[in-house]
């Protein structure tokens, strides 16, 4: 019950797809625990703990089953199909959620380390930064795009 308590107060709607107990449901209305959330994931190439003002971004759809996450992007890439699938693990703790992300393709792999903090006044959104294995690295913002409609993402920092 606690564990389950403190995934709504630290994260509230963070991962509305997650449901984290059989007892408690702190889901959303709008969606169904396994069912795919729309997320908006923005990036740059400097790691310097802030997105630039002019980060690039695209659509996620990812799904939270017993805090295993899984997705792929919805539409284009900075103008270009992507077959990339997503992987992940949440790991909550006592003031933080974190959420470990690998985008794969054939040639590619990219890794977020994104946190959610307890106490974040965007309610939604995860930061960190991201490696990929052509040696690029940047800060990175998740942010869940609320549903309907699918491409309207919350306020980014």
């Amino acid at each position: 019950m606690r564990r389950a308590v403190h995934l709504l107060v630290a994260t509230s709607f963070l991962f509305a797809c997650a449901q984290a107990s059989s007892t408690v449901d702190v889901r959303s209305p709008h969606v169904a625990a396994g069912e795919p959330c729309s997320w908006m994931l923005t990036w740059d190439d400097k790691m310097d703990g802030v997105v630039s003002p002019d980060p690039k971004s695209a659509m996620l759809s990812l799904i939270v089953t017993d805090d295993v996450v899984t997705g792929h992007f919805e539409g284009t890439v900075l103008g270009v199909e992507r077959s990339d699938h997503f992987s992940g693990q949440l790991i909550h703790g006592d003031r933080a959620t974190l959420l470990v992300l690998r985008q794969e393709d054939r040639d590619y792999a990219c890794m977020y380390l994104l946190q959610a903090r307890q106490g974040v006044l965007n309610v939604g959104t995860l930061d960190g930064v991201w490696q990929d294995t052509k040696g690029r690295s940047g800060d990175a913002l998740l942010s869940w795009a609320f549903s309907p409609p699918p491409w309207l993402p919350m306020p980014l920092r």
